[in-house]
């Protein structure tokens, strides 16, 4: 049988206030200054659509096109731009060298929400401002050569606009009535999809398709933007219960074959545009990859026996095209885990070697974590602290493993998780229980390191953080890993306002950005 997951896979729709990036929410003095707006004159912001579809069907008027804004107005991409070059409050210094990008490459954005700017970070370490005059609630994103950025103007009146990612030269502007609201997705085309409520007082939102041809309103019913990569025209969304995909238009939309989210707790989505997901295939359990319209089924024979002896299977990760799950026996305790390689094979890593003197730790329920080459990383303890291990079990199920980062100590509960290539996170929540004879350099009680352990090094490199940090405040995110693993960014753990920090973990460097916000790679 399987019980729902508690790794946090699940899909949920996040209040305004919950948001990853505590993004495009609108402050305090907004929301009172929208009501003291809100006369007669805001009707125009409401949308006509019946908002008791289904969820397959799409906002279209009786003729059958997809509503959009008419206010659609853009510009030449030789147009002047109205971007400021500047190196911000702080000197400019070239950041993450391991990434090998040019130094004039725009490479991560900045925006400060509190004052709502936004700015390019190139690779050299200096800044080009973008024109945000009398914004509020920005959002912003990019991909390929394009970089959007959505805000408020005034009382229902919002612009979207789109800029060369390195020069900040402005190539198209939309006005709409819809409120922008982050994450913003942007094709390598330089369309963009972006989250947006009909008015700053509306409960649920949609997705807006933006491009120099206008708005596309693709539905009513409240939906995540996953991804915009592909090049076939569908969208990745995620809703309340489910995950589907749309066209840009919102004319279509197709269901994931065998998803169904009471049998098997939650999906992953990918970069890709592509799922991964659990299921019951001919009523075996299986992982399934998916694109549109076709399914790739991984069964895993094993674990449907234990479940056909009254085991459960309860935990499922996803890293890349791996897949792993993990069994448990509620009478006698036992547990079996499972690694699924992207060929199909089923790797049994229930006996990987203890290394001597240990013990499994029971941290996070004894919680594996994998990531997309294959390695399976364990919580180990004695008397004093606790170890991350890394196995490798695709090359030698048989090896000994290595232990990565700094060891732990006074700590019950807490989250292993594998973040970029080579890179887990190792956070503590909750401390306390029975330690004796910590070593010196064990940390205790609530802590976070993010640990780099990419092919072929026998040492990791690590940042390690005491004193209950915050993690959505630092980077739990995968977002905040730049250069394919090699870099993080992060704020200053002391000074969660300060300016960000990068890290690159590869020349153990760490710069600090020119200017105030949140850094966001491209």
């Amino acid at each position: 049988m399987l019980r729902p997951m508690s790794r946090g896979r699940t899909l949920a729709w996040p209040s305004c206030a919950l948001l990853a990036l505590s993004l495009g929410c609108p402050s305090a003095d907004d929301a009172a200054e929208e009501g003291a707006d809100s006369t007669g004159t805001d009707e125009a912001e409401t949308t006509e659509t019946d908002t008791t579809d289904t969820g397959t069907e799409t906002a279209e008027d009786s003729s059958g096109s997809s509503e959009t804004d008419s206010s659609s107005e853009s510009s030449e991409a030789e147009s002047e731009s109205e971007s400021e070059s500047t190196t911000g409050e702080l000197p400019a210094e070239p950041f993450c060298s391991s990434g090998g990008w040019d130094p004039g490459r725009t490479v991560a954005l900045v925006v400060n929400f509190g004052d709502d700017e936004l700015s390019l970070l190139h690779a050299d370490g200096t800044t080009t401002a973008l024109d945000t005059a009398g914004a509020s609630s920005l959002t912003a994103g990019g991909a390929g050569e394009f970089v959007y950025y959505g805000y408020r103007t005034g009382p229902g009146t919002y612009v979207n606009r789109t800029v060369d990612r390195d020069t900040g030269t402005q190539i198209w502007e939309l006005d709409s009535s819809w409120w922008p609201v982050n994450p913003a997705y942007v094709h390598p085309s330089g369309r963009v999809a972006v989250g947006a409520y009909p008015d700053r007082n509306a409960e649920s939102s949609s997705w807006i398709a933006l491009s120099p041809e206008g708005m596309a309103l693709t539905g009513v019913e409240p939906r995540l933007v996953q991804s915009v990569a592909r090049d076939d025209g569908w969208v990745l969304t995620a809703g309340l219960t489910d995950v589907d995909w749309r066209r840009w238009d919102g004319s279509q939309t197709l269901d994931p074959t065998y998803f169904t989210l009471f049998d098997t707790g939650g999906a992953v989505t990918s970069a890709d545009g592509s799922i991964r997901y659990p299921a019951k295939v001919d009523g075996v359990f299986s992982f399934v990859r998916e694109e549109p319209n076709a399914p790739e089924v991984f069964p895993v024979p094993e674990a449907q026996a234990l479940e056909d002896m009254g085991w459960f299977i309860d935990r499922f990760d996803f890293a890349g095209d791996w897949f792993m799950a993990t069994a448990y026996d509620g009478q006698s305790e036992d547990k079996a885990g499972f690694l699924v390689t992207p060929e199909g094979g089923v790797i049994d890593v229930s006996d990987l070697p203890t290394p001597e003197g240990l013990e499994l730790f029971d941290f996070d329920a004894n919680e594996d974590a994998i990531d997309d080459q294959g390695r399976l990383f364990r919580m180990f303890r004695d008397g004093g602290s606790a170890w991350v291990w890394m196995y490798e079990p695709a090359v030698d199920l048989g090896g000994p493993g290595q232990p990565l980062g700094a060891p732990i100590t006074e700590a019950v509960s807490g989250r292993l998780e594998s973040r970029a290539p080579g890179v887990v996170s190792l956070w503590v929540s909750s401390g306390g229980g029975d330690w004796t004879g910590a070593p010196a350099e064990a940390l205790a009680g609530p802590s976070l390191q993010v640990i780099y352990a990419p092919d072929g090094d026998t040492e990791s490199v690590y940042l390690p953080y005491g004193g209950e940090p915050d993690p959505n405040g630092f980077s739990f995110n995968n977002g905040r890993f730049g250069a394919d693993g090699k870099c993080v960014a992060h704020p200053p753990v002391d000074d969660l306002e300060g300016n960000w920090l990068i890290h690159d973990f590869a020349l153990d460097e760490t710069v600090t950005v020119a200017r105030p916000g949140f850094v966001i790679w491209l």
